[in-house]
C-alpha cells in the first residue's frame, strides 16, 4: 500500500513537471519566428531591425538576417528565404512592377509580401574628401567611385543619378563595396567617391569624418527639381550643418522612404500588433536619424508604393487611415488617406 502511494505521488509530480515544462515553453514562445532581411551590420537596417526586435518579443520571434540590402531582401522575401525585411521605396517600385525580375520563377505575377510601415527617409549620400576636386556629379567623370553592393538599393539610387547627369557606369571606374568598406578606401586614397543611400547619420560616414575631412555633395535646386520629376519616390532632404563632423554648411539631396514589408502568409493578428508597437516606439526608432522624427499614422503609410498587409490595414483603419490592403502586382502608388 505504501508503495503504491509513492508510485501514485511520483506520477503526480512527474505529470506536473511536464505540464509545468509545457506552460514554461508556451509562455515563452512570442508566436512565430520571423526571419527580417536588414543589409550589414554597420548600415542602418541592422540597428533599426534590432531596435524592433526589442519591443516586440512578446508579439513574434525576430531573427535579424544581414544581407547586400534593399534589392537582395526583396529577392529572398520573394523567394520564401525571408519573411520580413527592410526595403527602400524605389526598390519597392521595381517589385511592383515586375517581381518577377526578383523571384526564381520568372513567371511571378505578384508579390509574396506586402507593406506594414514608412519607417524614415534614406538620404542619398556623395561621399569625398574635403580636398577633392569632385563638387558635383558631373565631377564623377573617369573618377574611381564606389557605387554600392551588387544587390543594393544604393546601386540602383547611384545608376539612376549617373544617368541624369549623362553619365554611366562605363564612364566611372566604379567598385562594390559596403558601405564601411568604401569609408576606409576613401581614407586610403583607393576611391575617390562613394554613394551611400542611408540614414544620416551614418555610422560608418561619422566614423571617417572623425579621422577624415570630407564632404558631402549637394544638390542644386534645379538638379533636385528634374530628380524628382523623373523618379517621383524620390523625396527632397536637407542635411543640417554638423550633421557630420567638420560639415559646417547644410547639405541638399534627395532621399527615400524605408519601408517595412512583411510576407503575407504571416498573421493578420500579428502584423496589427507588430504595426500598433512600430507607431507606439516611432520616436524612440528614429531617434538617431537626423531627418526625421516620430511617425504618425498618416507618415507611416504616405508614398508607400505597394499595397499594405491586412493586419497592418486594420491597425490604420482603428485610427482613420484607409490604405489598399493585398500584394499583388498592379496596384500603382498606394497612398493613405484621411477618413472624414
Amino acid at each position: 500500500m505504501k508503495k503504491r502511494r509513492i508510485l501514485s505521488r511520483i506520477k503526480a509530480l512527474f505529470a506536473l513537471c511536464m505540464a509545468f515544462l509545457f506552460c514554461l515553453s508556451a509562455c515563452t514562445e512570442a508566436g512565430e519566428t520571423i526571419k527580417i532581411g536588414t543589409g550589414r551590420e554597420s548600415g542602418s537596417y541592422y540597428a533599426y531591425a534590432n531596435n524592433i526586435k526589442s519591443f516586440t518579443s512578446d508579439i513574434v520571434n525576430l531573427e535579424v538576417e544581414t544581407t547586400a540590402g534593399s534589392a537582395s531582401n526583396v529577392r529572398l522575401l520573394q523567394n520564401g528565404f525571408l519573411k520580413a525585411a527592410i526595403v527602400q521605396n524605389d526598390i519597392l517600385y521595381s517589385a511592383m512592377t515586375e517581381p518577377g525580375v526578383f523571384s526564381d520563377d520568372k513567371t511571378a505575377d505578384e508579390l509574396n509580401f506586402s507593406a506594414v510601415a514608412g519607417l524614415y527617409t534614406e538620404s542619398v549620400q556623395i561621399v569625398v574628401k574635403k580636398d577633392s576636386d569632385i563638387y558635383s556629379v558631373d565631377d564623377l567623370k573617369n573618377k574611381r567611385v564606389c557605387v554600392g553592393e551588387t544587390e543594393s538599393g544604393t546601386i540602383l539610387n547611384a545608376k539612376q543619378i549617373l544617368d541624369l547627369y549623362g553619365l554611366a557606369f562605363e564612364d566611372v571606374e566604379i567598385s562594390n563595396l559596403s558601405f564601411e568598406e568604401s569609408a576606409q578606401a576613401l581614407k586610403n586614397d583607393e576611391i575617390d567617391a562613394f554613394f551611400c543611400t542611408a540614414g544620416a547619420p551614418m555610422k560608418a560616414i561619422s566614423d571617417l569624418a572623425k579621422e577624415e575631412d570630407i564632404r558631402i555633395i549637394s544638390f542644386s535646386d534645379k538638379d533636385i527639381e528634374y530628380i524628382l520629376k523623373n523618379y517621383p519616390y524620390y523625396r527632397i532632404v536637407t542635411l543640417p550643418a554638423g550633421t557630420y563632423d567638420g560639415i559646417d554648411e547644410e547639405v541638399h539631396s534627395v532621399g527615400l522612404q524605408a519601408v517595412l514589408v512583411v510576407s503575407n502568409k504571416i498573421s493578420r493578428s500579428d502584423v496589427k500588433e507588430l504595426t500598433e508597437r512600430i507607431l507606439t516606439h516611432s520616436a524612440e526608432l528614429n531617434a538617431n536619424i537626423i531627418t526625421d522624427d516620430g511617425l504618425t499614422a498618416t507618415e507611416a503609410t504616405e508614398n508607400v508604393l505597394i499595397a499594405f498587409h491586412p493586419g497592418a490595414a486594420d491597425c490604420y483603419k482603428s485610427l482613420g487611415i484607409s490604405v489598399e490592403e493585398g500584394g499583388k502586382k498592379g496596384h500603382g502608388f498606394v497612398f493613405g488617406s484621411q477618413d472624414e
